[in-house]
């Protein structure tokens, strides 16, 4: 992959000319003498792999005074490895400046759940570019319900479930995935959002129950409605596992008892029954 790349750019670069490159190595070479002494300016754009970058563009001493090398990526933690001179962040383009370049006047609506396939071909390969199940899963859990949530929050909940919380968001920091707002808030560009919701979504387009996450109402009332077979429940079981049970949303529920037996909740860290109007008995910690 690193071969053909420094191939292609190579063969790009001196199209009149047949250059014979079959290995890394003899790219290297051949840029070192094609550039040596010769002021440059080299754009390596959307990479992830510090081995493309040392195929290309490793040493500053390949190109002339005055050189300059621009990379352009979604791993901030790649740059630092490579310590460049600068890392400029590129902010993010307003409505009316997207609207203007990619002409999506006609897409918005279709946009709001599935994403244009090109971007988000482009876009999931930062997703499948993360390092394990974990960080994924995170990415997920995120876009489909912790969106606009204090991270704290969603650190505890997260650990609740036996992530690495921390490990797993810091990556999805430094990969530009999440951002977190002034007043500690998760945020996602919207798009990235859209991405991670149709990767869910496209697992089962049409059998909402089997989806390892909902988020629209209406998916979830039909799931609510076609699969509970009509047992409205009184009380939590007592054969339900709430060991690892972080927050816990009974909003508006039919409950007359929370639990019958209390169970030791040591991770339990919100709790609301509001609306509850059966709720005869409240629970006891």
């Amino acid at each position: 992959m690193v071969w053909f790349a420094c191939k292609n750019n190579l063969s790009d670069v001196w199209k009149p000319t047949k250059i014979k490159v079959d290995s890394v190595d003899r790219g290297i070479n051949v840029i070192k003498q094609r550039f040596r002494g010769k002021r440059a300016l080299v754009i390596i754009d959307d990479t992830d792999r510090v081995d493309q970058l040392n195929a290309l563009a490793a040493n500053r001493d390949w190109f002339g005074p005055g050189s300059r090398i621009i990379i352009t990526t979604r791993d901030e933690h790649l740059l630092k490895q490579l310590e460049v001179d600068a890392i400029y962040l590129a902010p993010e383009m307003n409505e009316t400046e997207a609207l203007e370049l990619l002409k999506w006047k006609s897409a918005l609506e279709k946009l709001k759940r599935i994403p244009h396939h090109e971007i988000h071909e482009k876009i999931r390969i930062s997703f499948d570019g993360l390092n394990d199940d974990n960080e994924r899963d995170i990415f997920l859990d995120i876009s489909c319900f912790f969106f606009g949530m204090d991270k704290n929050n969603v650190n505890q909940i997260l650990e609740g479930c036996d992530f690495s919380a921390e490990i797993g968001m810091s990556v999805l920091l430094q990969r530009c995935l999440v951002t977190v707002s002034e007043t500690n808030k998760l945020m996602m560009h919207d798009l990235i959002r859209d991405m991670g919701r149709e990767i869910v979504h496209e697992k089962f387009p049409k059998e909402h129950g089997k989806r390892t996450r909902l988020w629209h109402d209406k998916d979830v009332t039909d799931v609510l409605t076609k699969h509970s077979h009509g047992f409205l429940l009184r009380f939590i079981p007592k054969d339900f596992s709430l060991q690892n049970l972080v927050a816990l949303d009974l909003m508006y529920s039919n409950l007359c008892q929370v639990w019958k037996d209390p169970p030791l909740l040591e991770k339990l860290k919100f709790l609301d029954l509001s609306n509850s109007h059966y709720l005869t008995l409240s629970p006891d910690f």
